[in-house]
Formats: structure tokens, sequence, C-alpha cells
């Protein structure tokens, strides 16, 4: 076995020491005693998690690597997937990481960071990046150091997309327009660079009819030749479902017959609905026979790629380097590739940002951005906002939150500078708007109206940045749950009727997937889930859904793919690394009518300002 055998992409795969919750000071436990005495203090200050360590040192010992730069390199190489980049940029990585850490101040300051240019020769010199038939479990380009396989999973989708985006495609594709009917210039635009080319990119915001745009291209596809195989597929098993969903409506509202399997389990969920014979939205690992901890090699690759003739990508930007990879070489070289997605937003939780950096900073022909949008108008205050914030530019998102006219958009800025929760003063009417809408939801979830339930709970959602702390997903949760009902608390663990939840399994069966929305409702003299799946309302007994969470709150990473009626933001203090560009972009986006952002001026004025920084080298191969 090689070193490179063991490289992980993420630290904590080795099976050593799971990386600490990114947010600061390491945890309990996270300080390695035995650290070497180079490492140590980027150890202490929370640079360094205890995996960090221990898999650098690893590595180290198998080539008989001693130089304590070069081990240091290692170990930070080791910790860029943790924070979402495929690599660590050895001139820069020190201002990098004084912006993302949140620890002690003085031992950030006090670290003794390597000049780039020796650590370089050093590296260059050592056997971790080692090329050849047995090459090193670490790869060196220029100044940037990866793992391994990040290394390789980039340069592959490098080449995939050079060559994509350079092709025409070989054979046509056929539709029948009447589905195509009504779609907007951009839209329109989409479905053609679809027919001519071998790689499409479809960019564009929350309602700008990105998924109105596949679904019906979809529809003119199949009705023009049946026979067409298509594969639809998504991150999670909720985007999926949305997906297939959205087809499901568009061919009904097309007035096209859709086809109806019963599927075993779930109560009173009725039979599962396909949009179109033969095509199914499933999740990307399912799509390639990847099972989740099960190792790396899917079913299906170059050598057995998916038997479909196009193949369609939602959800894109939460796509990283490493699944991606996965899923350019299981797509065959005469069918089509489309990825869709919105590269404003939150990326992917493992390391790469890889539709944005497809997009990349100038127009391509294989890219068409969708602008126009129907969820909210550019000249409401939701709208104003979103693009001033998806633009950098804080003076007109703070315009927007000021401006009296638009009350679709406003700023409560608590009493207390940590964000503390309390039901009187500055949050008084929001809690209060809290405190209703609860009362709603139970009432009707007593009286056994699910789908009233339902919508009462999706008028209004709270969206944190953080799941812990004055200012997270915990603290208003519990708020919400003392305004409601102000008696002792029930036993933890347990479920009581009207309360929201959230789905956090993938069941078929049951037809469910993490992420889903449901409430607790009152059925038969018992509590079953209630959760809307876009399929139909379906009544699933509390004790097949283990550990599901309470969500009057949730965190904006949890929230993306959903939408509600109007959100309050609550956003942590203006220091938190976490407060960044595209997480409130994305937090306001979910809302359909208005947005109340809970912060300082300061703190949103940092997350406009500060973009989510990712090191890696696929924009600058794909630009070259």
């Amino acid at each position: 076995m090689s070193a490179a055998d063991l490289t992980p992409t993420e630290p904590s795969s080795v099976g050593l020491s799971s990386p600490p919750g990114r947010a600061g000071v390491p945890l309990a436990g996270d300080v390695v005693l035995d650290a070497p005495e180079r490492l140590a203090p980027f150890n202490r200050a929370g640079v360094l998690a205890a995996g960090d360590v221990h898999v650098a040192r690893r590595l180290a010992a198998l080539v008989g690597e001693d130089d304590p730069e070069v081990v240091l390199a290692a170990a930070l190489a080791v910790r860029a997937p943790g924070h979402g980049s495929t690599c660590v940029d050895l001139a820069v990585v020190a201002d990098h990481v004084v912006a993302e850490e949140h620890g002690d101040a003085e031992l950030l300051a006090a670290l003794e960071w390597p000049a780039p240019d020796p650590l370089v020769r050093r590296l260059a010199a050592s056997a971790l990046v080692a090329e050849g038939p047995v090459p090193g479990p670490l790869a060196l380009h220029g100044q940037r150091l990866y793992l391994r396989r990040l290394w390789d999973d980039e340069q592959a989708l490098a080449a995939a997309f050079t060559s994509r985006r350079a092709r025409l495609a070989s054979t046509p594709l056929p539709l029948q327009r009447g589905p195509l009917a009504g779609l907007h210039p951009g839209q329109a635009r989409a479905v053609d660079t679809v027919t001519q080319r071998d790689l499409t990119v479809i960019a564009g915001g929350p309602g700008t009819g990105k998924t109105t745009t596949i679904a019906r291209l979809v529809i003119a596809a199949h009705l023009a030749r049946p026979d067409l195989r298509v594969a639809l597929a998504a991150p999670t098993g909720k985007a999926a479902a949305r997906l297939g969903e959205a087809l499901v409506g568009e061919a009904r509202s097309l007035g096209l017959p859709t086809v109806e399997e019963t599927e075993p389990g779930g109560e009173d969920e009725g039979p599962s609905t396909q949009p179109l014979p033969g095509v199914e939205a499933t999740t990307i690992h399912r799509l390639l026979g990847l099972r989740p901890g099960g190792g790396r090699r899917p079913r299906h690759d170059r050598r057995n790629p998916v038997a479909a003739d196009l193949v369609i990508v939602d959800e894109a930007s939460m796509v990283s380097v490493a699944l991606m990879r996965h899923v350019v070489d299981a797509v065959a070289d005469t069918s089509r590739l489309v990825l869709v997605g919105d590269p404003d937003q939150l990326q992917s939780v493992e390391a790469g940002s890889v539709l944005g950096d497809l997009i990349g900073d100038r127009d391509h022909p294989a890219v068409v951005r969708l602008t126009e949008g129907h969820r909210f108008t550019a000249d409401s205050g939701v709208g104003r906002f979103a693009l001033a914030i998806s633009g950098g530019d804080v003076d007109a998102a703070l315009d927007a939150l000021r401006d009296p006219i638009q009350a679709d958009v406003s700023l409560v800025v608590p009493d207390d500078a940590d964000g503390w929760p309390r039901p009187d003063g500055a949050l008084e009417a929001v809690c209060e708007r809290l405190r209703a809408t609860a009362a709603a939801v139970r009432r009707r979830a007593a009286a056994g109206d699910a789908a009233g339930a339902l919508a009462a709970a999706n008028r209004l959602k709270v969206l944190c940045a953080h799941r812990r702390g004055p200012a997270g997903v915990a603290t208003y949760n519990a708020l919400v749950e003392r305004l409601v009902d102000p008696r002792p608390p029930h036993r933890r663990g347990a479920v009581t009727v009207g309360q929201p939840v959230m789905i956090g399994h993938n069941d078929r069966l049951l037809g469910v997937y993490n992420g889903d929305l449901g409430v607790v409702v009152a059925s038969g003299g018992r509590p079953v889930v209630a959760v809307d799946s876009g399929r139909g309302l379906r009544h699933v007994d509390v004790v097949r859904l283990p550990g599901v969470q309470t969500v009057h709150a949730l965190t904006i990473h949890k929230s993306q793919g959903s939408e509600f009626g109007d959100v309050i933001v609550v956003l942590p203090v203006d220091h938190s690394p976490i407060l960044t560009r595209e997480l409130l972009y994305t937090a306001i986006t979910r809302a359909r009518a208005s947005v109340t952002v809970i912060g300082s001026e300061q703190s949103v004025r940092t997350a406009v300002e500060r973009r989510l920084q990712r090191t890696g080298g696929l924009r600058e191969a794909l630009a070259s």
C-alpha cells in the first residue's frame, strides 16, 4: 500500500480524528498533547485540528519525511478540504486563515508562518509530492499544495469540461415545440444551447425559471422522441424529489398523462407519480451507484457510463469537485450534460466551487444566465436587497433595508449586542409574529387539518447562521416553544401535536427525504407526521421517522431548496467566520414575500463585503 492510498479527501476519513466545528478555539480534546513543536502553536490557535496533525504526521512517516516545515505544509493541505478548498495556497494561507478563524487573537497573531518560496523548494524535494508510478500523497503545483486525490479530481474535471465546452453535439436532439411555447427569451436560449452543445450550464437566481426550463425541455424532447433516455439527478434526495415534482407539475399543466406506481410504506400516501414513462429524478449517488461511506468506486464510470442520452444535474452549486468528477466520468462522450444552479448561493459543504469556477468571469457559449426573476421583482425591497448582496454593493443593501416605503424588507437591531432574543424591546414585534404563527400551526394540527398546519408553518420561518449560541437555531426554537407554551418543556426527544419538524434521512419507501419539512398532526387519536412531498400529502407514523428535528428555526444551509412566505434571518456578530455574502444571499432568497433581518448594520456590511474564500485551481485551468 502506498502513501497515496491513505490520502483522505476529508481529514476524518482516515479514521484518526474528526476535525472540530470550524468556528474557533479547538473543541475539548482537540488539542494534540504530543503535537510536533512546529505544529503545536497552530493546533493550540485553532488553525489545525487534531485530525490535521495526525494525518500529516502519518503521511510524513510513510515516506520518511522529517522536515518540520514540510510536515506543517502537509497539515495545512490536509486542513484545506474541511474549509471547502481543494488545496492550500502557500503564498496567501496566512491571510486567509486569519480571516477564517475565530480563535484566540493573540495565539493567531503569534503564529510563525513559513516563507512560501523556500517552503516550495523544500516541498519539491520531498517524497510527499513525488511524481512517477507511485506518486506521493500530495501534489505541488506552483505555490498550491493539494491532497493527491483532489489534484487528480480537479485536473480530470478541467480536462473534461474543456473538451465538452469546445464540442458541438454530434447527434441531433429533436424537440416538439409545443411545450416550449411561453418560455421567455433566456429560457428559450438555454433550450437551444442544449440542442447544440455537449455541455450546457444554466445559471440563475431563485425564481428565474431554471426548473421550468429543464421540465419543458425534457417534455419537449420526450414527446419528439419517446425512446430518448433522460437521467435527472440532484445532490440530495430532497432536491431530487422537488425536481421530479416540478416535472410532474409541468406535464400536468400541459395535459399530459403521468405514470403512477404504488410504493409500499407510508400511510395514506397514495401512489407515487413519475412525470413521464422511464423518466425519474434521483440523487447523484443513486444515479452513479455510489453508496455514501461504501467506498470510492461507483458502479458507473468511463468504462460503464450511465445509460442516458441526456443527463441533467440540478442544484449543481452544491456538488463538490470529487462528486462532479464521478459525474463527468459516468457521462458517455455521446451524451449531453446539462448543469443547473445558482452560483451565488452557498456551495458544497465539501471541497470545491465547481459551478462558479465553470461559469467563470467571462461569457462562454456553453453558459446561459437566466436573469428574469418571477419570485420577486427587481424593484421590490427583497429584489433590491438580493441584487445588492449578489453584486457586493454594501450601500445599496443598507439602503434597501432602511427604505421606509418598501415594507417587505427591514432590519431589527437586537437590544443585546450578541443578539440574545427576548420577547420585549426591539424584538417584541418579531416574537409576537412567531408566537401567532406557532399557535396557528398548533390549532390546525390539533384539529387534524394537515394541509392547513403545513401552510401555516411555511408562512414564516426563522433562518440562522449557527446551530447553537445566542443567534442560533437551538435558541430560537426554544424561544418559540416558550412563547406558545410557557409550561415546562416535555421530555427530550418527545414529539407534540403542532410541532414543525424536519426529516433527517431518506426513505424512498415512505416517500420522504432528508430535509423535507412536516408538521406533527392528530390523526385518529395519535400523532403522525404530515409531509407535503409535492406528490400529495403523506401521513407517516411518528415511530417510523426517528430523529426528526424541531424547525421553528433552521440553519440557512438546511434551508437551501426551500421557500417560505416570510423569513426572519438571524445574523451572528460581525466577526463570525461563517458570515459571508453567499450565506446572506441564500437566506433572503428563501422568501416569497418579506424578509426581516435581525442583527446589526455592521453584520450586514460584513456579510455583503466578505466572499466565501475557497482556494483551488479549477477556474484558472478552465481559463487557460
